[in-house]
């Protein structure tokens, strides 16, 4: 469920922020910026999406560099 969530919400929602900061998509559709609230609170879901998608590759880096510590939840 996670990764359907990384790859189904999060990516397109980091894509669609980072869009909406551009002047130049804001003259293009001015609603997709609007819907997000305006310039600031597309900055705002940038900065929080792209945090937790760097926590998450990084949780799930750990899950397979860690060796097994008997716990059962390794691979």
């Amino acid at each position: 469920m996670t990764y359907l969530l990384v790859i189904f919400v999060l990516f397109p929602l980091v894509i669609w922020t980072g869009l909406a900061m551009s002047p130049a998509f804001a003259s293009l559709l001015p609603a997709a910026i609007t819907v997000l609230g305006g310039r600031q609170s597309a900055r705002t879901l940038h900065f929080f999406v792209s945090i937790f998608l760097v926590l998450f590759l990084w949780f799930t880096s750990l899950w397979f560099i860690l060796p097994d510590s008997g716990s059962g939840w390794a691979p």
